[in-house]
């Protein structure tokens, strides 16, 4: 992780210690650095937030590609969730857990939700959803088959 991204000694050891915590979901070594790798390249905040709320982030994204969701698009949905609608880092990753739970309800890949999400997230936060993704309205959305 250090050699691919120049990331620090300090983070180093917070994606390790994430690994850690992680590998009782069955996460590799190797998917918990990928996770924080996508994060440190593509969330530019992650650089500058709290170690608490990279913590979060950190296990949440490398979870949720077990489920299917690579790094990738989570970073790109916490970076839309946080600069787009002003969540913090923590609200970011509830919000893709949400989601995640959301597919997983409504039977759709998660994957494909979450790049839903960081495709329309600048458009509702246009429409003045700034704080919080209403899944409600999500829900409502996908039942009418609006997203598809």
């Amino acid at each position: 992780f250090r050699r691919a991204t120049g990331a620090s000694e300090s983070m180093t050891r917070e994606m390790t210690a994430g690994y850690e915590r992680t590998r009782l979901s069955t996460v590799s070594i190797q998917e918990n650095s990928a996770a924080w790798n996508a994060l440190y390249v593509s969330y530019t905040d992650f650089t500058l937030i709290s170690p608490e709320a990279r913590k979060e982030i950190g296990d949440t994204t490398a979870v949720l590609q077990k489920l299917g969701v690579s790094g990738a698009a989570s970073a790109k949905g916490m970076q839309v969730a946080t600069k787009a609608m002003g969540q913090t880092g923590a609200q970011a990753a509830g919000t893709l857990r949400e989601i995640a739970a959301l597919a997983a309800d409504i039977g759709e890949p998660p994957q494909k939700l979450a790049e839903q999400f960081s495709a329309m997230g600048p458009s509702m936060a246009k429409l003045g959803i700034k704080w919080a993704i209403p899944l409600s309205a999500w829900r409502e959305f996908r039942s009418r088959q609006v997203l598809k």
